[in-house]
């Protein structure tokens, strides 16, 4: 094996690239179809984790409102 460069695969690439998309405010129907997902139920069960920590950060950031 090589170590640290097998963690940097074209499927780990997608993932990042996606997630990253998500976190900056691409369009979900945007990033679906680029990734070639046949709908977006695919794209949010897939990066769920990602759109539920952006629900809580804000939720955090509407409850230190006022």
């Amino acid at each position: 094996k090589n170590g640290e460069r097998d963690k940097f695969t074209l499927h780990f690439l997608r993932h990042t690239g996606i997630s990253y998309s998500l976190r900056h405010g691409v369009s979900l129907d945007v990033i679906s179809q680029m990734a070639g997902h046949a709908s977006t139920a695919i794209t949010i069960q897939t990066y769920y984790h990602v759109i539920k920590s952006q629900k809580e950060e804000a939720l955090k950031q509407m409850n230190s409102i006022g």
